[in-house]
């Protein structure tokens, strides 16, 4: 199911990134760039409509980028997500930008090994994604032991933990 209009604006207040994935899920590795750009501007327009400021992440969605949705989204957000892992360093493009899921099985193991690779590459950044928590989640979220376990480790770790829009901006994004 999906979150109320009252619950996105809450997660807004309490300083929750809500970022953009187009409005109908389209794939952008196959769609064409005039229909990537006309997902992207009505999902915008959703999302202030719940009084939520205007989007300046992206995530792809199934992760499929193509040159027509990088050259859509390159002047319109900060920076977009794709789903390949890796870490952000400087010179990294940020308009496919890595990332690693916190889903599924395996999903803490990962996230642990790549905060484990993070500490031994200075000025880099991880990002860590999910689609959703709780306590059974979608094959593509994870469970709020999960979180906690991960949330708990990055403290431990000296890990700064900030949003992506934040991360990004700090990139030069």
């Amino acid at each position: 199911s999906y979150l109320s209009a009252a619950q996105i604006a809450a997660l807004n207040a309490r300083g929750h990134e809500i970022a953009c994935h187009t409005l109908m899920h389209i794939d952008c590795g196959q769609a064409k760039g005039a229909d990537i750009a006309l997902s992207v501007d009505e999902n915008q327009k959703l999302i202030q409509s719940l009084g939520v400021p205007t989007s300046t992440t992206f995530a792809y969605p199934y992760g499929d980028v193509s040159p027509q949705a990088k050259a859509v989204l390159g002047d319109r957000y900060r920076s977009s997500r794709a789903l390949h892992h890796g870490l952000i360093r400087s010179g990294s493009d940020l308009n496919q930008a890595p990332a690693v899921g916190i889903e599924g099985d395996n999903g803490e193991r990962l996230a642990l090994e790549w905060m484990a690779q993070a500490l031994k590459t200075p000025q880099s950044w991880l990002v860590l994604y999910t689609h959703d928590v709780r306590e059974n989640p979608s094959p593509w979220g994870c469970t709020p032991e999960t979180l906690e376990t991960l949330a708990t480790a990055a403290q431990t770790l000296g890990f700064e933990v900030v949003t992506y829009a934040e991360g990004a901006r700090r990139a030069g994004g």
